[in-house]
């Protein structure tokens, strides 16, 4: 939680030199990629976040579902702002499509819809069939 007091007041070097601590400590930590991920977005560095996020998966496979889904939507959010449409597609179509709606329900009812809808918008811009749209609606 220290990663994101520090990101949120603007101290981006401590938050990340907790994250990579953190990671030290536990390196399967999914919480600790967690934090890593959200420093490597806030300093606007999507390609090195993908990079890292996607050794990670097989740790993810065996953590709570909440965390797992959550950080696979980090993931796609790094491959849309570094416009790999079709792998951030990817990323959520293979992912169970009632826990997505449930944690993108979760995003809008927190006030993050720009996070919620960027994943429809790009679909929509694809004009690409997507069973996300009837959640969002």
């Amino acid at each position: 939680m220290d990663v994101f007091a520090h990101e949120l007041c603007g101290d981006g070097i401590r938050a990340r030199r907790i994250a990579e601590r953190a990671l030290e400590i536990t390196p399967r930590n999914p919480w600790a990629h967690h934090a890593l991920e959200h420093v490597l977005l806030w300093e606007g560095n999507p390609e090195a976040a993908i990079v890292v996020m996607e050794r990670w998966i097989a740790d993810w496979e065996a953590s709570a579902r909440s965390i797992h889904s959550h950080n696979y939507w980090h993931l796609a959010l790094a491959q849309l702002d570094w416009l790999e449409v079709e792998k951030a597609f990817a990323v959520f179509d293979a992912q169970d499509d009632i826990f997505r709606c449930a944690h993108i329900d979760s995003l809008r009812k927190s006030g993050r819809d720009s996070e919620a809808t960027a994943l429809l918008k790009a679909r929509m811009a694809a004009k690409t069939p997507s069973p996300l749209k009837e959640s969002l609606v």
